[in-house]
């Protein structure tokens, strides 16, 4: 029988009509602001974006000469060449008028004080179009999608409704973010997806990798959020109150994505659930370059006064997302291992053929003084010759690196089978072969304990124990489901179905229950288990 969780049910009518409305309004969005957005293409600008306000937005790419400009971010334009202008509109109207190069004098104002500064004007590229407005379309779509999968596949699962809300929230941010800089219809719309944000993250954060003491408070960061958005909007075009309330509100959603961060940090150092960890271990690399990384940036520019360039901080959020929707979705958690390993060993790999690639040009261009070594046509292929003669050796010892410091691992596969099967064949009995198999889970297998149940005139008692199956679980288990106790209320028939199955296995001490069979009959459901990696059910 192949091995298999339980099925999630299919999402209500509600739900799918819910989706289906909410991906349409993101659809339509996306269109009209890619419209927009592709309209700054060929256009002269001040080599700087304005928000409709006329506040400088904190935005802005290493090519542009506003950039170089110390204290331009969140400083308001009130005059072109001496000239007033009274709207965002007017003074890119001035500009555009202009052949690129031509300096420009702008007369800003920000706390208070005037100055005046000069900056060339340049030609929008379809470059800078791809790096500012393209990131922004790339994130909001990726969030939109993500919230929406993990919704519609987990409807009733409250962490895939929260991401929902993350997911509507960033995507909103996004996708009105290409309409900002001109002609910004959506101004106040980008004002609340902003403002929003912070809350469903914090939302979320108190369900994810498991539901946090405090989650029944979870809504109160909407509160916060409303408190700011009142003034928010109220304030929108007086520049100085707007610049201190983004501030604020930059603030909110840094505080928040610390404590997500340090959530999971604890959760996979400190927490008691291995399950817990496993998730987090399945968007470290979401966690570290989509929320970490850009968190970092957002807060910075938060302390700064909105100094720092926070488009910047647009590149990689949709990985974060990404991987929070497959962490929600997928069932069998354990099942990304394999991919991670892989993942790992080639990245180690390659990394290690590719630095020893350099070593030896550096080592006979610069040392020896043999450039024509490497330039020789030959090189290549002795250096494949060389990697092919010692990849086996180099590919085991990396392995077992990766298994070592990564995945707390510290075994050869291969050799352990050898030495179990010689171990079994040499006994026939039970409470040996019990122990055998316990003893090599437990040291090839980081967890804090593993049971056997073998089946007994009708129920599953336990190896070498006075323990049993309840039978909620044990009728789940001879369905060849493996239970965990982090699976969901709509996996069950019934939710008493699903609190009997995790009441009993609470009951046995494990977070995991894994069937085993041998010819075709259940003999070995093991419990117990609070393991890093999966075990896979076998049969003999």
């Amino acid at each position: 029988m192949p091995e298999t969780f339980l099925t999630t049910p299919r999402a209500s009518a509600a739900v799918r009509l819910g989706a289906v409305a909410i991906g349409l309004a993101a659809i339509v969005l996306a269109t009209r602001t890619t419209i927009t957005s592709s309209a700054w293409v060929g256009r002269v600008f001040p080599g700087f974006v304005l928000l409709d306000n006329c506040v400088v937005a904190s935005v802005g790419l290493a090519n542009w000469p506003g950039t170089s400009v110390p204290g331009l971010y969140q400083s308001q334009v009130i005059a072109v060449n001496g000239v007033a202008v009274g709207s965002a509109a007017e003074a890119y109207a001035r500009v555009a008028a202009l052949p690129p190069g031509t300096p420009v004098r702008y007369r800003l104002a920000r706390r208070g004080v005037e100055r005046e500064v000069t900056i060339a004007a340049q030609r929008f590229t379809l470059r800078d179009w791809t790096l500012l407005f393209g990131t922004f379309l790339l994130n909001g779509a990726m969030y939109v999608a993500s919230g929406l999968v993990a919704w519609v596949l987990r409807p009733r699962v409250p962490v895939a409704r929260a991401f929902l809300m993350v997911g509507t929230t960033m995507s909103l941010f996004f996708l009105t973010a290409m309409d900002l800089y001109g002609p910004a219809t959506f101004f106040r719309l980008h004002i609340i997806g902003e403002t929003f944000f912070p809350a469903a993250l914090l939302q979320f954060a108190l369900l994810f990798p498991q539901t946090h003491r405090f989650a029944p408070w979870r809504f109160a960061g909407y509160a916060l959020s409303l408190a700011i958005l009142v003034p928010y909007e109220a304030f929108l075009y007086q520049p100085s109150t707007y610049s201190s309330l983004l501030a604020a509100n930059m603030i909110h959603l840094g505080v928040v994505g610390i404590f997500l961060t340090t959530r999971l940090v604890w959760e996979y150092w400190r927490g008691e659930s291995q399950l817990a960890r496993q998730r987090v271990r399945v968007i470290t690399l979401g966690v570290l370059l989509g929320l970490a990384v850009p968190g970092s940036i957002v807060v910075v520019s938060a302390l700064l006064g909105g100094g720092v360039a926070m488009n910047t901080a647009a590149f990689t959020p949709f990985l974060f997302a990404l991987s929070l929707a497959y962490a929600i979705v997928q069932h069998d958690l354990f099942e990304i291992d394999a991919m991670v390993k892989r993942g790992a060993y080639y990245l180690v790999l390659t990394g290690a053929v590719g630095f020893a690639y350099v070593a030896a040009v550096v080592v006979f261009n610069l040392i020896l003084r043999a450039g024509e070594v490497t330039e020789s046509p030959a090189f290549p292929v002795v250096f494949t010759l060389a990697v092919l003669l010692l990849f086996n050796p180099l590919r085991t010892r990396l392995q077992a690196f990766v298994d070592r410091v990564f995945f707390g691992t510290r075994y050869d596969g291969a050799r352990v089978l050898a030495s179990l099967g010689s171990e079994l064949a040499a006994t026939l009995q039970r409470d040996r072969i019990a122990e055998l198999v316990r003893d090599c889970v437990g040291e090839t297998i980081p967890n804090t304990g593993t049971r056997l149940f073998v089946a007994d005139d009708g129920r599953l008692a336990e190896v070498g124990g006075q323990a049993t199956i309840p039978a909620p679980l044990a009728r789940h288990l001879a369905a060849g489901r493996v239970l965990t106790t982090l699976d969901p209320a709509e996996l069950y028939p019934t939710a008493e179905a699903h609190d009997a199955v995790r009441a009993a296995i609470a009951a046995l001490g494990a977070e995991v229950a894994v069937p085993l069979r041998r010819r075709h009959s259940p003999t070995l459901p093991r419990s117990r288990s609070r393991t890093r990696a999966r075990t896979r059910r076998s049969s003999s």
